[in-house]
């Protein structure tokens, strides 16, 4: 079975949000799990701009 697009991108939405909440979770810090897991977010959308950017210009991008 081949799920559409809009399938996929839901279910690998759904996959990241476990994951963060998890990540989230099991994180020591000072901060909260909600402060947490929004910076977590923010920092995968950041990646992903880059990368959609350098995808559009024929670059590729590093991360660490």
């Amino acid at each position: 079975m081949v799920l559409p697009d809009a399938a996929l991108d839901a279910a690998a939405d759904a996959a990241v949000s476990a994951a963060f909440d998890l990540i989230a979770a099991t994180t020591e810090r000072p901060r909260g799990i909600t402060e947490r897991r929004d910076q977590l977010e923010s920092r995968l959308r950041d990646i992903e701009a880059t990368a959609l950017r350098a995808l559009e210009s024929g670059a590729g991008v590093l991360s660490r």
